[in-house]
């Protein structure tokens, strides 16, 4: 039975990043506790989920994940990155554009590498340049990271300016994802992405694409973690479906 998780695509999940002052630990650790009970599903391979600034879908081998668009040097980084390519995983250097992970691929690629999977791995990057792209070759049999946050609004403290509609949209997308229901994977499948651009809710588009790659198939699901931080509500889903 193929699986999906689903964390949130801040660098702030990978140890490190915050400095000494740990930042979501809870979700940090469903979230490589679920990783690692997929990988010890042995699945044929796995396809990571990201947003990202243009779609593409590549093979993982053929990216750089580093983290230091971000300012972040690998030195301070607790989960290593996987990639191969000259110059990683040191990353003294900057890597070419074209062989850089979006950083949420990035982070996605170093819990997978820190939970034990090195196998085959699909990036599918999607952004608002496009349409939803459809499933990967072997999606039927692979396990699938997802990476996204909640709406980067709900209130003050939020990075970005609070609006009121955030927190009633999370709420309704926090249900679906946590008790998917064949209505709430429809609600998923035609989610408002022009709302969710205009709310900071950076995993619609990665939402919205799992989704209508399963439609009409019974999906189940669980809530992993939730914890409420920097203004944001960070969570961390298990989906389940038959193929």
């Amino acid at each position: 039975m193929p699986t999906a998780l689903f964390v949130p695509e801040t660098a702030v999940l990978v140890p490190g990043v915050s400095g000494r002052t740990p930042v979501i630990p809870r979700v940090r650790s469903a979230a490589l506790g679920a990783a690692r009970e997929l990988v010890e599903s042995a699945p044929p391979g796995f396809v990571v989920l990201a947003p990202a600034r243009s779609s593409r879908s590549v093979d993982a081998t053929s990216l750089c994940s580093s983290l230091t668009s971000l300012g972040i040097s690998e030195h301070l980084v607790g989960w290593p990155a996987p990639c191969t390519l000259a110059g990683c995983p040191e990353h003294l250097g900057a890597p070419r554009a074209v062989e850089l992970a979006a950083p949420a691929t990035a982070v996605g690629l170093r819990l997978l590498a820190a939970a034990g999977w090195s196998g085959p791995t699909t990036v599918v990057e999607v952004s608002d340049d496009g349409a939803l792209p459809g499933a990967p070759p072997g999606f039927d049999l692979a396990a699938v990271l997802v990476l996204g946050s909640l709406s980067a609004r709900r209130e003050d403290a939020s990075p970005r300016a609070a609006d009121p509609r955030a927190s009633a949209l999370d709420a309704v997308i926090a249900a679906d994802l946590g008790a998917p229901s064949p209505p709430g994977v429809e609600r998923l499948r035609s989610l408002d992405l022009a709302l969710a651009d205009e709310l900071d809710v950076s995993g619609a588009r990665p939402w919205r694409t799992l989704a209508s790659w399963l439609d009409g198939r019974e999906v189940t699901g669980r809530e992993e973690a939730v914890e409420p931080e920097l203004g944001m509500d960070y969570r961390v889903w298990t989906w389940r479906w038959e193929t």
